[in-house]
């Protein structure tokens, strides 16, 4: 949102678009520290007194997390690879990486299609079982 802002203060006050990002940029980080400092006062106000526990992952939950994590650092990977082949062959760019994205367009439907299917499979209120989760 602030960009698309940005883009129409420097339009109707005629002032180059980085003019308006440069001054914007130390009223965003004052705000974003400020927010940073209250969570964090109000959460020391707020922490219980006595010691707390540490939450017990299932094993499911650690597996799924650690594949779509392992997915996504692999996806940015091959988006790499392909950018680097999109610039190697400057003359046709869409040359030699038409196997790539087929490669990354069927790797990413089976990792959300089975990312879905185990997210639906177990509620984790249940721990198993095949009850949907309500969203």
């Amino acid at each position: 949102m602030m960009g698309a802002a940005a883009f129409l203060m420097a339009e109707f006050l005629g002032v180059p678009y980085w003019d308006v990002v440069l001054r914007g940029f130390g009223f965003t980080f004052i705000y974003y520290i400020s927010i940073g400092v209250s969570i964090y006062l109000l959460s020391v106000r707020l922490l219980p007194p006595g010691p707390i526990d540490k939450p017990q992952v299932p094993l499911y939950q650690k597996l799924t997390t650690a594949i779509f994590l392992g997915s996504v650092a692999y996806l940015v990977v091959l988006i790499g690879f392909l950018a680097r082949a999109n610039c190697l062959e400057r003359s046709s760019p869409r040359a030699g990486c038409s196997g790539c994205w087929s490669r990354f367009s069927s790797i990413s439907n089976t990792c959300a299609r089975t990312l879905a299917r185990g997210r639906d499979a177990v509620s984790p209120a249940s721990g198993a079982g095949s009850k949907r989760m309500p969203r």
